[in-house]
């Protein structure tokens, strides 16, 4: 069976490069978005001294997670004069890197030499 695509006046065509142009512009534009996030991050990175928000930015955490692990003093955070949260960014690496997993190559190497000690 042959479908025959006929012209209709009241109907849209079926391909316009305006269209195409509109989402070629919408590509660039999160393409854009997408690098300023990345830049912005970067930025976060090179601060010594982060708020709850920019906190959440640096590590991916929820603001409300973040706010849950300050009620239960599990990460380090200064509050001068009982205001405002800060964190120390250098503090919070250590903190995220505390209680490294070994990978098996490590593991591997470390019986490895466990045995020649022997």
């Amino acid at each position: 069976m042959t479908i025959v695509n006929f012209y209709c006046p009241f109907r849209p065509p079926l391909f316009s490069f305006a269209g195409q142009h509109q989402k070629n512009a919408a590509m660039e534009n999160e393409q854009i978005l997408h690098k300023l996030n990345r830049i912005e991050k970067f930025m976060f990175g090179l601060k010594d001294i982060l708020n709850p928000e920019e906190l959440s930015e640096y590590t991916g955490f929820k603001v409300s997670y973040i706010y849950k692990l300050v009620s239960q003093s599990k990460i380090p955070y200064s509050k001068p004069n009982n205001g405002a949260l800060f964190f120390d960014r250098k503090k919070i690496d250590d903190w995220l890197l505390q209680n490294p997993s070994k990978s098996e190559a490590e593991i591997r190497k470390e019986a490895l030499q466990y045995t020649r000690k022997k």
